[in-house]
């Protein structure tokens, strides 16, 4: 009898768990050449059409045959799926890392933009002296005072371990400029990706937005070895009324 109500609520449980998934819209958008593979976006939505989870997918071949030299790759969310304040995605491969030593190792910079191409592409090198109001800057976090061109300003979790002795994977950035925020930005290194990680971190969000729109609370870098894809995802989407 016991083994019957064990099978039967495991029926149940995957018939929810089916219901669930079919509830849930996935809408992809058109992929791009990335190494030797492909690279695109995606949002997933509710059944109310409301926007739960916004990604990046790459195939894993993706990682083998990448240039030897800084490049970047635009990526246009689909246009079936809006999702407020994300406009599209840069996907920066830096082979060599960054200047500063901590980040000098070949990683990705994922970023989600919050303004438009022509608004991102012609911000300048350029020491930016405008303040973000303490109520819009995330918990921790610090500028690095100088925008990037084509970004802004970065701005860095204080407490991420990569500044506290352990060696750089995986981190979450801020972008801003001209105190408005621009863009959001898991950068992640291939070594990390290598690994075929299946990682969720918390987000540390501002006390209030500038816009309307989905904010994430959690982004997840993960490995499907069925479909032999990556992902990094904004997940737990929530919507917050942007506030002056």
């Amino acid at each position: 009898m016991s083994k019957r109500i064990g099978t039967i609520a495991a029926i149940m449980v995957l018939t929810w768990l089916a219901i669930g998934f079919a509830k849930e819209n996935i809408i992809v958008g058109k992929s791009r050449s990335l190494g030797k593979g492909k690279i695109w976006c995606w949002v997933a939505q509710d059944e109310n059409k409301k926007a739960t989870e916004i990604g990046i997918n790459f195939s894993a071949n993706s990682l083998s045959g990448l240039a030897d030299t800084n490049c970047q790759f635009l990526l246009d969310l689909p246009v079936k799926a809006a999702c407020e304040p994300y406009n599209h995605v840069m996907v920066n491969w830096n082979p060599n890392g960054h200047t500063a030593p901590i980040y000098s190792v070949p990683h990705f910079d994922f970023h989600f933009y919050l303004v438009t191409k022509p608004e991102h592409l012609g911000i300048p090198y350029s020491l930016d002296t405008v303040s973000v109001p303490v109520s819009f800057q995330p918990k921790d976090y610090f500028s690095t005072d100088s925008a990037m061109p084509a970004m802004g300003v970065h701005w860095v979790d204080s407490q991420a371990e990569e500044l506290h002795g352990k060696p750089f994977t995986k981190t979450f950035i801020y972008g801003f400029y001209q105190g408005k925020m621009t863009f959001l930005e898991p950068m992640i290194t291939t070594a990390y990706f290598e690994t075929k990680p299946n990682s969720s971190s918390d987000i540390k969000l501002p006390g209030a937005f500038q816009r309307d729109g989905f904010y994430p609370k959690q982004y997840t870098v993960n490995y499907n070895p069925t479909k032999k894809e990556y992902s990094v995802t904004l997940k737990n989407l929530a919507f917050y009324k942007g506030t002056k």
